[in-house]
Parts: C-alpha cells; structure tokens; sequence
C-alpha cells in the first residue's frame, strides 16, 4: 500500500485518544481494516511515486503530489484525508469566491483545491522558487494550469489583479509565511486595498510577543471584523467517519505548538 505513513500516523493518534475507548475501539477497528481503497487511492503511477488521491472533505477528489522539500508525514497524512487544518476548510466552506491569493503557497495545496471546487483564478505568492515546479505539476495533474499564476512578490500581483477586479466578486487570501506577516501587513495601503477590493483575510500568526499580534490585530480592525478561529480540540460528531475524529486532534497530529493562531478578517 502506497503511503504506509497514513498507517503510523492513525497508530500515532490511536495512542493520543488512548483514554476515550469508545473512540481508540472505532480507530483501532478502522486502522486494521485499512486497505488500497479505503482513506487513500492506491498509486499505480510510476512517474508521480508520491500521487494521491484527497479523500474527503472541501477538496475531495482533488490530486495531490506530495512535496520531498519540506512535507512531514503527519502533514502529507491530514492533506490526503481532507483533515489538514480542518478548521480553516470549515470557515472557506462558507464562502463564494472568485479570486484566491495563496501567501507562502508552498506545494500550491489551497490555491489547487480551490480552483477545483470554489474559485477561478488563484494567484501563488512563494519565495523558494524549488516549489514552483510542484505547483505547475499539481495545477496540470488538476487541469488548472491555465488558472495559476505564481510570483514572490505580492505588490507585483495585486496591482495587477486590481486594475481587473470586479466590485462585486467575493475573494479570499490565505498568509501563512512563519513570522514576516507582522512587516508584510503593516502596510496600511496594503489593507485598504484589500479591503475595498473584497478580499476577506485568513492569516496565520506565528510565534512573536503579544505586543506585535495585538498592534497587528488592530491595524486590520480598522477596516475588518477580526475574529480568531478556535484552536481548543473538540469533540467528535460522528464517530463512523475518519476526519471527525481527526478533527478532536487535529492540533496535536499536525504537531503545532500554543505559540500560533489562525485570525479571520471579514
């Protein structure tokens, strides 16, 4: 079975529920029947040796080439079962959207998934140019090449993205760039135009001192209701079904630390 690590890291978790036996029975019960057609497709390609199938969720159905440059097991794991920051999956479920910017798009995972099931143009900003390749490669495995567009500079994409944007559309842009959004949106221009442009904000801040979350909180509350999703684990809905229990342990499973949190601005 291609992909054993999604094994190792349903034991892992199997461990971490270990005091909940209605939930170790049912996990334990769906590890050990696990097979080629069940949370992953099996690879069969001999040219993409780490292609996968997402199984559930917002991307559902979306093709996934997994990243050697930097992709954890844990990570690759929650990505191609649909549970990969869950949370942020529910909140872009209410969402119509028709253009996406992607800060610190790494392997292109939310930019790809999107043009797939929600929006029609997405725009990559990512530094480590070794990426780019991965992206393309995923953006053509999903028939969105046409779709993407990837720089490492985010004034360059959004000057040009706004001389075509409609009043009207509803966007989204996802940060995630380990520290820098502190400098990165202490640009009071930037978030007016964001703002005016329609552009709702999911920003991850990562481990800086209150003092630079607060002041960063407040500059965006100047033009946007600032909420933070909540990072406590929760219980599970429906125990039949795989990402519900992923979702009481997502935190855990993606080996976060306190130190972070996920900000909504609408």
């Amino acid at each position: 079975m291609q992909g054993g690590f999604v094994k190792d890291f349903l034991r892992e978790l199997f461990i971490l529920i270990g005091k909940r036996p209605s939930l170790r029975n049912t996990l334990l019960e769906r590890i050990n029947s696990l097979n080629s057609q069940d949370i992953i497709a099996t690879n069969t390609s001999t040219d993409y040796p780490n292609l996968y199938t997402i199984a559930s969720g917002l991307f559902s159905g979306v093709t996934y080439v997994r990243s050697n440059l930097w992709s954890n097991d844990h990570e690759t794991a929650l990505k191609i079962m649909g549970c990969y920051e869950y949370q942020i999956l529910k909140e872009i479920e209410k969402y119509s959207i028709e253009n996406f910017i992607s800060i610190g798009a790494a392997d292109g995972y939310y930019a790809i998934g999107l043009l797939k099931t929600k929006c029609k143009k997405a725009f990559l900003i990512e530094s480590d140019k070794r990426n780019y390749p991965l992206i393309y490669e995923n953006a053509k495995l999903n028939n969105v090449e046409a779709d993407v567009r990837i720089v490492d500079d985010i004034h360059i994409i959004f000057t040009e993205l706004t001389q075509t944007l409609s009043k009207r559309s509803i966007n989204l842009l996802i940060c995630d760039i380990e520290g820098d959004e502190y400098s990165l949106f202490d640009d009071n221009a930037l978030i007016s135009s964001l703002y005016s442009h329609n552009f709702k904000l999911i920003l991850e801040l990562h481990d800086r001192n209150s003092h630079l979350r607060d002041s960063l909180k407040e500059k965006l509350k100047s033009h946007y209701k600032v909420r933070t999703l909540p990072s406590t684990i929760r219980d599970v809905s429906n125990k039949n079904v795989i990402p519900n229990i992923f979702e009481s342990a997502m935190f855990v499973a993606e080996k976060r630390g306190n130190n972070y949190e996920f900000i909504i601005c609408d």
